[in-house]
């Protein structure tokens, strides 16, 4: 039986099943205003909230000494009720502060409750990306100041001097290119991008703004009737912060209406808290790598150009058993992750489903800066596996999991098989780390294609000195995040072109809804990561995975690949 996916409460700490809206026990919201799906006895079997109801009981008193007792247990008692009481109002204070974070009702940055700098930027704000050299940052900040001052003519060479000294910023060239769209005086809509810049170890946001980058550049560059502008928005490492960027994007919305969709969140985990708020407003989003099953279906405003856990997981396994004749595998799971709980129960599923037994678990935290070397240990000491499975959702946990591994003795070489967020290569890693990828820049040439005009665009973009050598992951060669990302918005592109016949330039989100289904069968999108052409539960059908791993010499290979790459394939 697959296992259900909990969340913890992050105030009071009880289990809640991930799809609850609300904790059961201290009434925190957890998905946002409403639930999208009907609410199914079979699917839960735990009340949405705890329904506490004081009951009359009539006390007979039979003696002088039962009496007595009384007189002894009430006082005891009513201090235990007031004490749990005064907890409760404790716990429900908490939640009500952290709920009721005043979210701008239009542009701007507000500070979450964990003390994280969130919102949405045009580039008037300060900068988001904050782990760049010193010098950088502060002629980004000195351009957000000319934007926000009405100079905005004046924010552009700040930007370009603040490119010289890092060419792959893609925040500073989206804020850039605005700029250019708003002084060319042509129509514009406007592209909401969700990240969540967490740590300086975590690559992923700007990976994902390159990509949007890519899209956006070329747009612009084009004969396009209309220019796309791009907003950034930034949740931070808290997910529930999600769901308040996902109210500052609804408010905007109200009052800018070039906004007609969304780059959706790159985790399962964001992208459900953040779901109800942004469907209920009826605005559509494309996920670059959301994977969750329970994602499936679960809205007519969401998209995913990923496949699901329950497609690269049963994969990932098939791959173990019959490629590295894996028996004995150990787990790493987050429990508290929606994306790596799920991963990790489709791939158990599948090796029982194949005859194995089920394989055993080690857990860990998500983005905790874990100390993965005692759990590898126990791991190994306790069930001596042939074969570890990572789950782990971050690039910067993927690392140190690899730093970790041991390089010695009788497990120094100990497959590793990962997801998708596994695209990361530490030394320790060498010659023992598979991995499955929804995208890859080398396919092309292995599937013995030529490469689409997006690989030379990425290069001129963010390597326009050639100041870098060839093959240099974030200026010359994109990585699986990038690519991804440049897909979710082309297809959002693509459904704008659907829905805006015979150069009109006005668009509301609810016809780029309407237009993003009718991206399959024939009208289906060739993505540089491969076809994209959406089921009746906006998934990707048949979408392209790649099995790749680390060579000895520290390169990423593909081994194989299953699905359908190139546009018309069954």
């Amino acid at each position: 039986m697959q296992k259900e996916k909990v969340n913890e409460c992050p105030t009071c700490g009880v289990k809640n099943y991930s799809y609850a809206q609300s904790c059961r026990n201290c009434g925190r919201i957890l998905l946002g205003e409403s639930l999208l799906i009907p609410y199914d006895p079979q699917r839960v079997s735990i009340p949405e909230k705890l329904d506490v109801k004081a009951e009359s009981h009539t006390l007979a008193v039979s003696s002088p000494k039962l009496s007595k007792r009384l007189l002894f247990v009430i006082p005891v008692i009513a201090v235990i009720l007031l004490a749990l009481i005064l907890s409760y109002y404790a716990y429900f204070l908490r939640s009500t502060n952290n709920v009721k974070i005043s979210v701008p009702n239009g542009l701007g940055e507000f500070t979450a409750s964990n003390g994280d700098t969130i919102g949405v930027n045009d580039g008037s704000y300060a900068p988001f990306d904050v782990w760049r050299i010193n010098q950088e940052l502060a002629l980004k900040q000195q351009a957000a100041q000319k934007v926000r001052d009405g100079q905005g003519s004046e924010a552009i060479p700040l930007w370009n001097s603040a490119l010289k000294i890092d060419s792959s910023d893609a925040e500073a060239l989206i804020y850039e290119e605005n700029q250019f769209v708003l002084e060319s005086g042509k129509p514009y809509l406007t592209l909401v991008v969700c990240t969540a810049f967490v740590s300086p170890d975590d690559n992923s946001p700007q990976s994902q703004l390159q990509g949007v980058y890519v899209a956006q550049h070329e747009l612009n560059s084009s004969s396009s009737p209309y220019d796309l502008r791009i907003l950034i928005a930034n949740s931070g490492s808290d997910i529930s912060s999600a769901s308040l960027v996902a109210q500052q994007i609804v408010n905007i919305t109200r009052q800018d209406k070039t906004i007609v969709g969304v780059v959706g969140w790159l985790t399962s985990s964001r992208s459900l808290q953040a779901l109800s708020i942004l469907s209920n407003a009826k605005i559509p989003q494309v996920s670059p790598q959301a994977s969750d099953d329970f994602l499936s279906g679960i809205s007519p405003y969401f998209f995913r150009v990923a496949p699901a856990n329950r497609v690269e997981a049963p994969a990932a396994a098939k791959f173990a058993e019959q490629a590295l004749h894996v028996k004995n595998p150990v787990v790493f799971v987050d429990p508290k992750d929606n994306y790596s709980q799920n991963l990790a129960s489709d791939f158990e599923e599948q090796f029982v489903k194949d005859g194995y037994q089920r394989p055993h678990e080690e857990t860990f935290v998500t983005d905790a800066k874990q100390n993965f070397s005692s759990l590898i240990n126990d791991a190994l000491n306790r069930y001596h596996p042939d074969a570890f499975y990572f789950t782990g959702a971050s690039s910067a946990d993927t690392g140190s999991f690899q730093d970790a591994l041991p390089t010695s003795g009788p497990f120094a070489h100990l497959p590793v098989i990962s997801g998708d967020a596994g695209y990361t290569a530490h030394p320790n890693s060498y010659n023992r780390w598979f991995f499955t990828a929804f995208a890859y820049p080398d396919a092309w040439s292995v599937i013995g294609k030529d490469n689409p005009p997006f690989f030379q665009d990425y290069i001129s973009d963010f390597n326009p000195d050639r100041l870098k050598s060839a093959g240099y992951y974030g200026f010359t060669r994109p990585d699986d995040t990038v690519m991804l990302a440049y897909d979710a918005t082309q297809v959002l592109l693509l459904g704008m072109q659907m829905a805006l016949p015979n150069g009109k330039t006005t668009l509301t989100p609810q016809s780029l809804a309407n237009a993003l289904p009718q991206i399959t069968g024939a009208q289906a999108y060739q993505g540089v990561s491969g076809q994209i052409a959406f089921d009746v539960n906006h998934d990707p059908i048949n979408k392209a995975i790649e099995f790749l791993y680390t060579s000895a010499d520290g390169h990423l290979r593909m081994k194989s690949y299953q699905g359908c790459f190139i546009k018309g394939c069954p």
